[in-house]
């Protein structure tokens, strides 16, 4: 201890180094612990720093540098009622500043601050002049917890306290605002993937259904035909491998079946066809387009092929 402090507002005794005091203050990054008397706690500014003159007094005397050695951890002072002291002859061990502990029993109210000159360089102490140690009426400032107390300087450090709160509390309510917010964008999306994914399987089973429907009514309906056909007039066919059974051309699934075959020659192209309806059965309509191309491909007319196929219609269903 070079240069022994307390607190004006403090109730102990105790001193501290102000060095110490100060270097520990700046290295606190938590700006609630700064500016605390490390003995009790209280609120302690650079300017509510008082140097105690009696302890000064004690560490600036010639004796403890007598015959060459420092003062020790060990070194202890015994202090008199009447204010005089004494050093209890200790063993000597490594060199090291003194700490001074003052009794309870000692009084200090007529005890003065000489202004000191510090030989600390720092820009959080500087001390204004003489003042009684622990004197509670200096300036107009009250005891910590009291209204007059909280400087300029306190407030600001408790504004800007206050602000960093706030911006912390601020910025982390946004981020977890804008987690929410992509969990549930994330979530609306893959619920919408999944109802459309749904929808197009029911759609594809609905079409491939639709179909399968759509063909056995077909051949349900084809074989209702086949069965229901009415025994009519047998007619005769062309010859096997005539290039008529490649010309005609057979429609089932048409709404009104039928069959037909387009001829063309030289100075004209006839298409014919044959109704299931008139023929009596597709087969019937498909066998009356091979008969009829066989007469164009012999050379008959137009018209008269038009006529045998009505003789034909006739031939299979007669007039009643």
């Amino acid at each position: 201890m070079t240069t022994p402090v307390v607190g004006r507002w403090c109730q102990h005794l105790q001193c501290f180094d102000v060095k110490s005091y100060l270097v520990t203050t700046r290295q606190q990054r938590n700006l609630g612990h700064r500016w605390q008397c490390p003995v009790c706690a209280r609120l302690t500014r650079p300017e509510d720093l008082q140097v105690d003159p009696y302890v000064q007094e004690i560490l600036s005397d010639g004796i403890w540098v007598k015959d060459g050695c420092c003062a020790t951890d060990e070194d202890e002072v015994r202090f008199a009622r009447d204010g005089s002291w004494s050093v209890v002859a200790a063993s000597r061990g490594a060199a090291s500043s003194p700490e001074v502990v003052l009794s309870d029993d000692s009084s200090d109210s007529d005890l003065e601050v000489c202004s000191p000159k510090s030989d600390f360089d720092s820009e959080y102490f500087e001390f204004s002049g003489p003042t009684t140690l622990r004197d509670n009426t200096v300036g107009n400032a009250q005891e910590p917890g009291g209204e007059k107390l909280d400087t300029d300087k306190d407030k600001s450090d408790k504004k800007v306290g206050k602000d960093n709160k706030d911006k912390k509390e601020k910025k982390d309510k946004k981020k977890k605002k804008g987690k929410k917010k992509r969990k549930d964008t994330k979530k609306e999306h893959h619920d919408k993937k999944d109802k459309q994914h749904k929808k197009d399987k029911k759609d594809k089973k609905s079409k491939s259904h639709d179909g399968e429907k759509r063909n056995h009514k077909a051949a349900h309906t084809k074989k209702a035909r086949n069965e229901a056909e009415p025994e009519t007039a047998e007619l005769e066919d062309a010859p096997a491998g005539h290039i008529a059974y490649d010309a005609v051309k057979e429609l089932p699934a048409h709404q009104n079946p039928y069959a037909y075959f387009i001829f063309r020659r030289s100075d004209e192209t006839i298409r014919l066809q044959a109704t299931e309806k008139q023929a009596g059965s597709l087969a019937h309509a498909a066998k009356i387009c091979r008969l009829c191309y066989m007469r164009l491909a012999a050379g008959d007319s137009r018209s008269d092929v038009f006529a045998y196929r009505t003789e034909l219609y006739h031939r299979i269903n007669p007039p009643k």
